[in-house]
């Protein structure tokens, strides 16, 4: 169900849409303050009418667009009228839709299409928030955790993994690569590990590479493959031990592998949910747009069509007359 809160004319408006019980339409709400309150739900909209007087009419989007970030907002302008759907549009707009007479059915394209935009904006907004929520999961993990590209760039390290690779801050790390760092005798080894992990398989390494401030005594890596794209190797996500650190420590060691399972597990559905998202927003608004440009064509042929039956009435008009005056001749 869709909510939509309009400011203007509201008995004749809902006469357009009385056929949609899908459709609540109802009158915007002004605050104690004299703005706009929309509600925040999913499928939540305001339509503002800017076909009367334009600067109240544009001052009530501007107000409604402000103080409701992120819920949708439509004008209706006179049809012909680009000053008033240019100002409508600089005061944040969704969209804006002449009124024609065809208006409804292009103004329900354009409410779907807001709503389904807003609920895309509110799945990305908790995803974000999710993410937000695994980054500072895995800053606070005491485990060394690091993301490496299939070429070897650090593309992201914890604390715990700053520590244990010698660095102090995340900027003397990240796009960094591992096998410019290693000594040279330790590259092939690099190579082998980042080639395996590429192919969507674990791998291990045991480095003697003294860190970034050569103050280490080595590092142990042990990845797993993470964001594989079709056609494309893998990144490692690896967590990071001193060398031998776990040796004998049977239950440590079992206790890692479980925060480690575990902390992939959230990566992988993270990761899984945002690119579905993409493919979903991608999908949606080909069709929007092919649903849109079949709408504006009927709307163009109707057009012409009337203007073809106007010409021919004009003709007729014309030719009614041209008889009438030479009738009057020959009476005459």
């Amino acid at each position: 169900q869709v909510r939509i809160q309009f400011a203007g004319d509201l008995e004749v408006f809902r006469r357009h849409f009385a056929d949609m019980p899908s459709l609540v339409i109802e009158a915007l709400e002004l605050g104690a303050d004299g703005t706009p309150r929309i509600g925040d739900a999913a499928g939540d909209l305001a339509v503002i009418d800017c076909s009367g007087e334009r600067a109240a009419a544009v001052k009530l989007l501007e107000d409604a667009v402000r103080n409701n970030p992120g819920v949708p907002v439509i004008a209706l302008t006179e049809a012909g009228n680009e000053a008033t759907a240019i100002a409508a549009l600089n005061a944040g707009a969704a969209e804006c839709i002449p009124r024609t007479e065809h208006f409804p059915r292009r103004l329900l394209l354009a409410v779907e299409r807001a709503v389904r935009i807003g609920r895309l904006a509110r799945e990305k907004e908790a995803l974000k928030k999710q993410g937000e929520r695994l980054r500072l999961i895995v800053e606070t993990v005491p485990v060394g955790v690091a993301l490496i590209a299939p070429d070897g760039a650090f593309l992201a390290v914890n604390r715990t993994g700053l520590e244990l690779i010698g660095a102090h801050r995340s900027n003397q790390v990240i796009g960094k690569n591992l096998l410019h760092l290693v000594p040279p005798q330790e590259r092939e080894g690099v190579q082998k590990f980042l080639a395996t992990v590429g192919a969507w398989s674990g791998a291990s390494i045991s480095l003697k590479w003294k860190g970034m401030d050569g103050s280490i005594p080595g590092v142990e890596l042990r990845a797993i493959p993470l964001r594989r794209d079709p056609g494309s190797p893998a990144s490692a996500l690896a967590t990071l031990h001193p060398p031998r650190a776990l040796e004998g420590d049977a239950g440590a060691e079992e206790a890692l592998r479980r925060k480690c399972d575990d902390l992939t597990k959230m990566l992988r559905t993270y990761e899984v949910r945002f690119r579905e998202l993409q493919e979903k927003s991608s999908l949606k608004m080909s069709k929007w747009e092919a649903a849109l440009r079949q709408a504006e064509a009927q709307t163009k042929a109707s057009e012409e069509q009337q203007a073809g039956l106007k010409q021919a009435v004009e003709e007729a008009e014309a030719r009614l007359r041209q008889l009438a005056e030479e009738q009057a001749a020959e009476r005459e």
